[in-house]
C-alpha cells in the first residue's frame, strides 16, 4: 500500500485503532477512535501521538512503514497512557508528540531485530516507552494528574460480578477502565470474530480462578493487570496461531504460565513506582510464538487474515487445494533426473540431515556414459541448475575444485554451495556444484526458476550429483527441516505437493511463455468467440 493522498492517512489511522483488539476492519477503527474520547484526555493525547508519529514518518522519508501496524498502534498506545494518567496541557501535548516519534524508533528497530527471529514486536515499545515516561513524570512538577478525578465515570450497574470486572479489563486495552467500555468492545468482538470473544472471556476468567488460589478471589478479580490474561489467550489462540483445540490449550497454558510472572513484575516494578503494563502479555506470546515457529510447528498462523475465523477457513482451503502450511520449493532442474537420495535414506541422510534429496541423471539404467572413469562421463555434470525458491543469497562457496571420480573431499563434506534464504523465512542449500559456476553473489536476489549454478562433483560426492535440502538456518549444515516439492511430473502423470522415491525418474514443468501469454488478460479487454454452430459469444475483463 502506498500512501499517495490523504485518504491513505486517515486509513492508517483508523488501521491502529482495530489493531489493538487484533482485527483488521476500517469500520472498526473509526468506532474505537470515537469510543476513545469517552475520556478526552486519553481520546485526544492518543490521537496527538498518532497523527505525530505519521509526521515524523513522512518527515524521514519511511512512509511506506506505516503500513504496518504496529509502527503505530504502539505510538496510540503511549500517547493514551499519557492522557490516562494526565490532563490536557501544552505540556502532555508536548510530551505526546516526543514520545510518539520516540516509540516509532524504537519500534522500527525492534522490529528490525525480531524480524530476524520471526516474532511480531506486539506492543513492546509501547510498554518500554510508557515506563520510561511514567519514571521520569515524577520529576515533572508542572504535570496535573487527573486520575482520582474522573475514575467512578462511566461505568454502568452489572450484577455479576465477575462480568463487570471482564468489561472492565477488557476497556482497559484501551486505557478506558469502565465496564460500559469493556461491554461495547465485546459486541465488537461478537460481531467480527466470536473466536476471538470466546478466548477473551476464557483467558480472563482461566488467570482470575487461578490466581485467586494464591491470593484470594477478590484481590485476584479486581487485579489492574488481568487484561494480560485476555491479551495472552487472544494472542496465541486465535492470531498468531491457527485457532483450533491445540492452539486453546497452548493459550491457555499460556495465561497459567503470566499469573506468577505478572505478580513477580508487579513486586518488582512496585519499588520504582512504576505499573507493568502489557510487559507479561510480550514476554508470554514473543517466547511462545519463538519456539512454535523454530521447532516447525504446524498451525503458526503465517498468513494472519482479517479475523480468526478467515485465517482458519483460509489455512482449511489452503490445505486441501495446495497440501497446507509444509514448506514447499521447486525442483532445481528441467529435464528428466532420478532420485539417487530421498528423506532419511541409507547413506548420509540421517539424523538432523535426514531431510534431504539427492538427484542424478540417468540413461539406460546408468548415471554416466563410457566407463565412467571421469566426471565429464557423467549426464549430471555441467547441466544446469535452478533457483527452487524466490529469496537472497545468504551464502555461498564457489572455488572448490570437482573431484576425481572415487574421490572425496572429507575436509568441505558440502562442497560449493549456495543457501538461498527464501521470501518465507526458511532457507534452502544445493550442494556440489561445479566449480566457479555460481552466478550470483551474496546479497543478490533470485526469483524461483532463475539459473544459479551448474552441478558438480565438490565436496563429499564419489560422483556428480544434486544435493537439496531445507533447514531451519543460514549456518551451513544447519539441522533440516521437511519440504514438499511443488509439482513434478512422473510417469506421465503430474504430481503436487508430492516426494519422489529413490530411483524414481522425474521431471520439471515447463513454462510455456505462448500459453502464459494469452492468459495475461488486461482490464477491460473484450474477448469474442464463436461456437461450431455459429453463435457469438461476448466476455469483458473485470475486477471481482
Amino acid at each position: 500500500m502506498k500512501l499517495k493522498n490523504y485518504k491513505d492517512y486517515i486509513f492508517v489511522i483508523f488501521k491502529s485503532y482495530d489493531s489493538i483488539l487484533f482485527l483488521r476492519d476500517l469500520k472498526v477503527g473509526i468506532f474505537l477512535l470515537l469510543v476513545s474520547f469517552i475520556l478526552p484526555s486519553v481520546g485526544f493525547l492518543g490521537l496527538v501521538s498518532l497523527i505525530s508519529t505519521i509526521i515524523f514518518a513522512n518527515f524521514l522519508n519511511f512512509k511506506e512503514y506505516l503500513k504496518e501496524g504496529f509502527y503505530l498502534y504502539n505510538s496510540l498506545l503511549v500517547g493514551m497512557g499519557v492522557g490516562y494518567y494526565f490532563d490536557i496541557t501544552l505540556t502532555t501535548i508536548f510530551m505526546s508528540v516526543m514520545l510518539g516519534m520516540l516509540t516509532f524508533l524504537l519500534s522500527f528497530s525492534l522490529n528490525k531485530v525480531f524480524s530476524t527471529y520471526y516474532v511480531p514486536i506486539l506492543s513492546f515499545p509501547f510498554a518500554l516507552v510508557s515506563m520510561i515516561f511514567y519514571l521520569a513524570s515524577l520529576k515533572y512538577t508542572t504535570l496535573l494528574s487527573n486520575i482520582l478525578e474522573r475514575e467512578p465515570l462511566f461505568n454502568i450497574t452489572i450484577n455479576n460480578e465477575l462480568l463487570s470486572n471482564f468489561f472492565k479489563s477488557l476497556g482497559t486495552i484501551f486505557f478506558l477502565p469502565y465496564n460500559i467500555v469493556g461491554l461495547i468492545f465485546f459486541i465488537i468482538l461478537l460481531i467480527y470474530s466470536r473466536i476471538l470473544a470466546f478466548l477473551s472471556f476464557l483467558g480472563f476468567v482461566l488467570g482470575v480462578y487461578i490466581h485467586s488460589i494464591f491470593i484470594g478471589f477478590y484481590p485476584s478479580l479486581n487485579s489492574v493487570y488481568n487484561f494480560n490474561y485476555i491479551l495472552i489467550a487472544m494472542a496465541i489462540g486465535g492470531v498468531f496461531l491457527i485457532a483450533n483445540i491445540r492452539s486453546y490449550i497452548l493459550a491457555i497454558v499460556g495465561v497459567i504460565l503470566s499469573i506468577g510472572l505478572i505478580d513477580s513484575m508487579e513486586v518488582f516494578f512496585t519499588v520504582y513506582n512504576l505499573p507493568v503494563y502489557t510487559v507479561p502479555f510480550n514476554v508470554i506470546v514473543i517466547l511462545f510464538l519463538m519456539l512454535l515457529y523454530w521447532s516447525g510447528y504446524k498451525y503458526v498462523n503465517r498468513d494472519i487474515k482479517k479475523t480468526p475465523e478467515e485465517s482458519l477457513s483460509y489455512y482449511l482451503t489452503n490445505k486441501l487445494r495446495f497440501g497446507g502450511s509444509d514448506i514447499k520449493i521447486y525442483l532445481p532442474f528441467y529435464g528428466k533426473w532420478s532420485v539417487y537420495q530421498e528423506f532419511d535414506d541409507k547413506w548420509t541422510h540421517k539424523g538432523p540431515w535426514k531431510y534431504a534429496y539427492d538427484f542424478v541423471i540417468k540413461r539406460n539404467g546408468k548415471s554416466y556414459r563410457n566407463d565412467g572413469l571421469f566426471v565429464t562421463d557423467y549426464y549430471c555434470f555441467g547441466e544446469d541448475i535452478y533457483a527452487p525458491v524466490s529469496g537472497y543469497i545468504v551464502s555461498m562457496r564457489n572455488d572448490l575444485v570437482d573431484n576425481f571420480i572415487g574421490n572425496v573431499d572429507k575436509e568441505n563434506n558440502w562442497g560449493n554451495y549456495v543457501i538461498i534464504k527464501s521470501d518465507l523465512g526458511y532457507y534452502v542449500e544445493i550442494s556440489h556444484l561445479m566449480q566457479y559456476s555460481i552466478l550470483f553473489k551474496v546479497g543478490d536476489y533470485v526469483k524461483v526458476g532463475t539459473k544459479i549454478a551448474k552441478c558438480g562433483n565438490s565436496g563429499y560426492s564419489p560422483e556428480p550429483h544434486i544435493h537439496i535440502q531445507v533447514q531451519k538456518y543460514q549456518l551451513l549444515g544447519s539441522e533440516t527441516i521437511p519440504f514438499k516439492f511443488v509439482n513434478y511430473i512422473q510417469d506421465d502423470e503430474l504430481k503436487f505437493y508430492s516426494l519422489p522415491k529413490v530411483d524414481q525418474e522425474i521431471e520439471n514443468l515447463l513454462i510455456d511463455e505462448n500459453l502464459k501469454l494469452r492468459l495475461n488478460f488486461i482490464l477491460d479487454d473484450v474477448l469474442k468467440f464463436e461456437d461450431e454452430d455459429k453463435n457469438l459469444y461476448e466476455f469483458k475483463v473485470m475486477l471481482d
